[in-house]
């Protein structure tokens, strides 16, 4: 236990935020979980909605006003469809979403402590980590959808969801430097809502694919807080409150264990 304490004080943290849709939202309670145990984190990383709330969290937007940015991300406008094009829609409410609270011409390396986006080249299957750059696109990057949302084209690449090379970006704190990681996975129980349709099937299934790569990908994390939110939809964004409250509880929780009250 002694050791631990000793580890989370005196080296240099970072935390990975993985993805899971709607449910990034939880990120929000365990970041500000984390603050009320005084872990000062040097470096964040992010996956898909954990990309979202990472980039927010490293331009010091509020819990508030993440709370309220992620209420807005609602349904997709028909309007934008691009019949032809290698997606169907363009993310137009994250856009708007990373303007209001950070501005839209923000790069990645403005950010008040080091941030890293993690998102996948679709043409080579590569895993890439964002470090520079617009911060705007890398993130439209991780959270694009492959089929749905159109690609981000950076540096000559497509880029896609993170979540299907590293849905909990660790790789990304490595390359920041981090000597303590840690890790906040949003399907920690390893649990699926029973399907109601065909999207619910095909959402499943991507889920297990990547939840077993992702299982063995945290062992390495000095440190993994895994989120039980099966219950919550990954689409909508209705359940952002309760699922702020999920993630700073369950954060509390498992702190408490490590770390003593």
């Amino acid at each position: 236990m002694f050791e631990f304490i000793d580890k989370i004080i005196h080296t240099k943290k970072g935390i990975a935020l993985g993805g899971g849709g709607a449910r990034g939202a939880a990120h929000i309670g365990a970041l500000k979980a984390l603050e009320e145990y005084e872990v000062e984190l040097e470096a964040i990383a992010g996956t898909s909605g954990g990309a979202i709330v990472a980039a927010l969290y490293a331009f010091n937007v509020t819990h508030n006003e993440m709370i309220s940015g992620f209420k807005s991300l609602k349904g997709v406008d028909l309007r934008s469809l691009k019949i032809g094009s290698l997606g169907l829609v363009e993310n137009t409410p994250l856009a708007n979403l990373i303007d209001k609270c950070v501005g839209n011409d923000m790069n990645i390396e403005q950010a008040n402590i080091p941030l890293a986006i993690h998102a996948t080249d679709i043409e080579t299957g590569e895993s890439i980590i964002i470090k520079k750059g617009p911060l705007k696109n890398a993130v439209l990057a991780s959270c694009c959808v492959p089929g749905f949302y159109i690609p981000q084209e950076i540096e000559g690449r497509l880029l896609v969801d993170g979540g299907l090379t590293e849905n909990v970006p660790l790789s990304a704190l490595d390359e920041l430097g981090v000597d303590f990681s840690i890790a906040v996975n949003l399907n920690g129980n390893f649990a699926y809502a029973k399907p109601s349709g065909i999207l619910d099937i095909a959402t499943n299934a991507m889920d297990i694919a990547i939840d077993l790569r992702t299982k063995e990908q945290i062992e390495r994390a000095s440190m993994s807080v895994n989120l039980s939110l099966a219950q919550y939809s990954r689409k909508s964004t209705i359940h952002t409150e309760a699922l702020v409250e999920e993630g700073h509880k369950q954060t509390q929780e498992q702190l408490e264990k490590l770390l003593g009250d």
